[in-house]
């Protein structure tokens, strides 16, 4: 495998913990926001009725783009990893999830550094394809987040 494509690989397992809590934070928002207008949410089109407020937050999710790149990156990487041998999950969990070092990794399985090392690495191997799916999604989840924020810190120099 090719030294840029283990990193693009490794770059994405970093990412997941922020991306699941990003999924976390736009349901939670939509949710919110659904809330709020569901006394004046309109009615369904050629129904009788309103729709009930589960389902209008789920419409509001289904026609929500964000949430929708948010969903498809944590199935997809979801998906993945449950593919994975489980002893390769527990270190790409420990490693790219919590932060884990190899050396603490190998202490608490009891392996050698250099065993976990190589063991992750396969790991890396085996979510190649995977990760190259949603790689570019992954991107533009990262500038949109770039993007907000810079905007934070610029409303906040404004504050000053």
């Amino acid at each position: 495998m090719r030294r840029e494509t283990f990193n693009i690989v490794e770059n994405i397992l970093k990412d997941i913990p922020r991306v699941c809590k990003s999924f976390d934070e736009r349901s939670e928002y939509i949710s919110s926001i659904a809330q709020i207008s569901f006394n004046t949410a309109p009615r369904v089109d050629g129904g009788v009725g309103k729709l009930s407020e589960p389902e209008h937050i789920t419409d509001m999710k289904i026609h929500d783009a964000e949430y929708q790149e948010l969903c498809y990156l944590v199935e997809n990487i979801t998906a993945a990893l449950m593919e994975l041998p489980y002893e390769l999950l527990v270190i790409v969990k420990q490693y790219y999830f919590e932060e884990l070092m190899d050396v603490e990794i190998a202490d608490a399985l009891n392996y050698s550094e250099h065993w976990i090392n190589k063991l992750r690495r396969r790991a890396v191997r085996l979510l190649v394809e995977p990760c190259l799916k949603i790689h570019l999604v992954v991107d533009r989840w990262r500038r949109r987040e770039r993007k907000r924020q810079i905007d934070i810190i610029i409303k906040l120099m404004k504050c000053v």
